[in-house]
């Protein structure tokens, strides 16, 4: 049992890019998941489409759109969602929900299907 790694091994050039510590935590821990499957890092639908940061798939149990965030993500009273620099300071950025969604529904156009996040259903 083993999950496939689409790269065998995390870029190079992403290891040093402290922007991509929790990828590399979560590529880690996927590849020690002790499950059949498939995972791709930076998985794209088309060329110049959104992009996963993992597209994963489970020998009968499913596929999932996994978006990894790092930092901390803040949701303020208007409705705006910043993320916390290191230095403290806050800078405002887009839902992270509202991407997940959006590379879901890549991987569900791959598939021929509609997206489906977090349920059973083993292609993509």
């Amino acid at each position: 049992m083993a999950i496939e790694m689409i790269p065998g091994e995390f870029p190079e050039l992403r290891r040093s890019d402290p922007k991509r510590n929790a990828e590399a935590r979560v590529y880690g821990a996927l590849r020690n998941l002790e499950l059949d499957g498939r995972s791709i890092y930076e998985f794209r639908y088309r060329e110049g489409g959104r992009q996963l940061d993992f597209a994963l798939w489970l020998d009968g149990i499913g596929r999932f759109a996994v978006q990894v965030k790092g930092g901390e993500y803040i949701l303020d009273a208007t409705g705006q969602w910043y993320l916390r620099n290191p230095d403290g300071s806050l800078t405002p950025t887009g839902s992270p929900w509202r991407r997940r969604w959006t590379g879901a529904s890549n991987c569900g156009r791959a598939s021929g299907k509609p997206p489906i996040i977090g349920t059973s259903s083993p292609e993509c």
